[in-house]
């Protein structure tokens, strides 16, 4: 293999890695931030409600807290479906602007609400931010399937993955005390991104083909089995918390949970592209066999 070559699969990863960086940066750090500073925010709450003239119960401060958290999924929800509009009908072009540009706009919403002490800031910044997520994930996939090259497809997928995991654990590190975790507005203020990136488009043809009930079934039974991770990115510090042990045993043992995270994701890319894309030529060869005369 030329020095060419080896020069443009790394100018190829690069931009690949760079594009999927500024897609899954605020998606991952939007999905642990509240997980290690869990007692901040309990303050933040707390004296939110008190600059209001409130009163902060326990029942108030659980309903309240719930809704922080899983407003994300309500938003994604909502982001799933506006994805095929900016994806398909405007390209991945639009897809990418739009969604990076309404995060930005999130991320800002967030830091006026540690700022401002409005919670109710903090759950529209999330939402709006799930919502833009939806689509700008969903375009980094459909972009780095198709474009690049079909025997690399399994590993330059992996990139999206790979770079949300570490942005998590980016996020979970951040929000210990020992870092910016004891300053919510420092944490929020490093979240701000601005992302302008216009990838070329290209029409997607790969996925236009029939799935029958079975294969259907099975993907979305593997699909499923992505649902207990969120649990760990979103409270697994506030579980830990739970069982009487150290807040900061607790946040750092989180991190290293979503170390473990990353790392499965980069042996993940490489078993796909070694093993499985193996086995499928392997597969094709034999049925090539039987076919001949």
């Amino acid at each position: 293999m030329g020095v060419r070559t080896w020069l443009h699969r790394i100018r190829q990863v690069f931009i690949f890695s760079l594009l999927a960086f500024a897609s899954n940066f605020e998606y991952g750090f939007s999905t642990t931030y509240l997980n290690t500073p869990v007692e901040q925010f309990k303050v933040f709450l707390n004296e939110s409600f008190e600059k209001m003239d409130k009163t902060m119960t326990e029942t108030t401060y659980s309903m309240l807290w719930n809704l922080i958290l899983n407003i994300w999924f309500v938003g994604f929800f909502i982001g799933i479906w506006f994805s095929p509009l900016l994806n398909d009908r405007f390209g991945r072009k639009v897809g990418f602007l739009i969604g990076c540009g309404m995060a930005l706009i999130g991320a800002v919403l967030r830091l006026f609400a540690v700022i401002f002490y409005r919670p109710e800031l903090l759950i529209a910044g999330r939402f709006l931010t799930s919502m833009c997520e939806a689509v700008t994930y969903q375009s980094c996939i459909l972009y780095l399937q198709e474009c690049s090259p079909t025997e690399k497809r399994g590993m330059m997928t992996f990139l999206s993955e790979i770079t949300y995991s570490s942005m998590c654990l980016f996020g979970m590190m951040l929000g210990t005390r020992q870092l910016l975790g004891d300053d919510l507005v420092a944490l929020m203020t490093f979240a701000v991104p601005f992302c302008t990136f216009s990838p070329p488009e290209r029409q997607c043809a790969f996925w236009e083909r029939a799935v029958d009930a079975d294969q259907r079934s099975k993907i979305i039974s593997s699909i499923q089995n992505t649902v207990a991770l969120w649990s760990m990115l979103l409270s697994s510090t506030y579980f830990l918390e739970q069982i009487q042990l150290d807040q900061s045993v607790a946040s750092w043992s989180s991190t290293a949970m979503t170390l473990g995270y990353v790392l499965g994701t980069i042996a993940g890319s490489t078993w796909i592209e070694r093993f499985v894309s193996e086995n499928y030529r392997v597969k094709r060869g034999v049925m090539r066999c039987k076919l001949r005369p």
